[in-house]
């Protein structure tokens, strides 16, 4: 149910007039096979219709909302019903007419443009619901773990993440900070730290309200690394960083909890770093490999995301 709910055309209903209630009752029913969260929020329409189809911007905005609709009633002539898809630009107005020669009562009339709004929502959805023009930034901050298979619990980091969102096509620059975590073993305790600079590129889809991305992700890791002897007849080395580059699948999950523009983002990977180092010491002319990172390093991680969208 709530898979569904996230996953609904949400379509805003002003409740401008006692009338818009019974064509908000109606609604419901003409649109309960649509897959729509009908959203009613009262409040009076402003004088002009520029001024309405920017307070219905605000409204998709401030509601999560995909489509506002509302029905404007100019005098003596029949009531008109308009109906905006901000992400996409489309705009509908249809009036709300009974049939030719005959007046409507006030249900009957309620009907018709419960019907009118039907066919306005379909309209406004039958074309791509975002233009591909439409550019949103992003940002975002998280925590992330990354299995390294030396390190207990894996190397734990901050994330920054900026970006653009064209509407299909996601892209981003991104950066990990990881402190310290350090390995004991008989003879060494080694402190790695793990850091990386990327970008990723990713198709997106879905709704206001739950998204997904996949797509690839790469960049250069850090590996940064100190040495505390442990054995008496082993000598530190000087501490070194490492520079690796690595490649990968990444995809994501976002969910819009408010109609704030904020998103939960729930990341997974999997970077290969074929040159991701190994650890260990001399002994006369060899190299004795204590620890060895993985190839590829599972990566999930977890961000807040907020948006210009």
């Amino acid at each position: 149910m709530a898979l569904q709910w996230l996953l609904a055309l949400r379509v805003v209903l002003r409740i401008a007039a006692p009338a818009d209630e019974d064509i908000l009752d109606r609604a419901r029913g003409q649109t309960s096979d649509l897959g729509v969260v009908l959203v009613p929020v009262d409040g009076p329409l402003d004088a002009n219709l520029d001024a309405q189809r920017t307070a219905a911007r605000r409204l998709a905005g401030t509601h999560a909302a995909d489509i506002v609709a509302w029905v404007a009633r100019p005098g003596d002539a029949p009531p008109v019903l308009y109906a905006v898809r901000p992400a996409s630009g489309g705009f509908v107005t249809r009036a709300v007419e009974p049939p030719a020669g005959r007046a409507l009562e006030a249900s009957a009339s309620a009907e018709t443009a419960a019907l009118v709004l039907r066919s306005s929502i379909l309209a406004l959805t039958s074309t791509a619901p975002r233009s591909r023009s439409a550019v949103t930034l992003i940002a975002a901050v998280g925590a992330q773990v990354v299995g390294d298979g030396v390190s207990q619990g894996g190397q734990i980091g901050a994330t920054l993440t900026v970006g653009v969102d064209v509407g299909w096509l996601e892209l981003a620059i991104g950066g990990a900070f990881g402190p310290e975590r350090t390995v004991t073993d008989t003879l060494t305790d080694l402190h790695v730290a793990r850091h990386a600079l990327s970008l990723s590129a990713a198709v997106t889809g879905g709704s206001r309200r739950l998204r997904g991305s996949i797509g690839l992700a790469g960049g250069l890791l850090f590996f940064t690394r100190s040495t505390t002897v442990r054995a008496t007849d082993l000598q530190a080395t000087d501490p070194a960083t490492t520079v690796a580059a690595f490649v990968g699948p990444q995809a994501t999950v976002a969910i819009r909890p408010t109609s704030a523009p904020v998103w939960l983002t729930l990341t997974l990977a999997g970077d290969w770093s074929p040159g991701a180092p190994t650890f260990g010491y001399r002994s006369g002319g060899d190299t004795v490999t204590l620890h060895d990172l993985w190839t590829v390093e599972p990566r999930v991680g977890l961000a807040v995301s907020f948006s210009t969208d």
